[in-house]
């Protein structure tokens, strides 16, 4: 694997090494993006985004196809009473991430949740038909 520096320090160039099936687009860093890990377990792989500061109706998450998109936005305004202000600060905060699914995920099973700043999403994987295996045919 080959290791590349950028502005914000190494990173593997090939993220399918390491979440295969992942596209490695799922992965370019971006200094606004919120931090997220993806684990494989037994039945699928359960990924962790941290969105501090978000409430959950502020979250959004979508599925197009095999693209998974989490997004965030807000926008608040300080709760000043008067025109004439002497400060007055506003909260504009937001992210997009998009991850490219595997096919072998089963969209139509996917389970999200969020806590304390923590959206999970549990992504199972499809169950194999029998059809699927491999097998030796005998030849008649």
């Amino acid at each position: 694997m080959t290791l590349t520096r950028s502005r914000l320090g190494f990173y593997p160039s090939l993220m399918e090494d390491f979440f295969t099936g992942f596209s490695p687009k799922s992965f370019q860093l971006n200094p606004q993006s919120p931090a997220i890990n993806i684990k494989e377990v037994e039945n699928g792989y359960e990924m962790e985004l941290s969105a501090p500061g978000f409430s959950k109706n502020e979250i959004e998450v979508v599925i197009d196809e095999n693209t998974l998109t989490v997004k965030a936005s807000k926008e608040r305004a300080s709760d000043a009473t008067t025109d004439q202000f002497k400060r007055r600060e506003f909260v504009i905060a937001g992210f997009e991430r998009n991850f490219e699914l595997p096919d072998t995920v089963d969209q139509q099973k996917i389970n999200v949740s969020y806590n304390n700043g923590l959206l999970e999403i549990q992504l199972p994987l499809k169950k194999e038909s029998k059809s699927k295996l491999k097998r030796t045919l005998s030849i008649s």
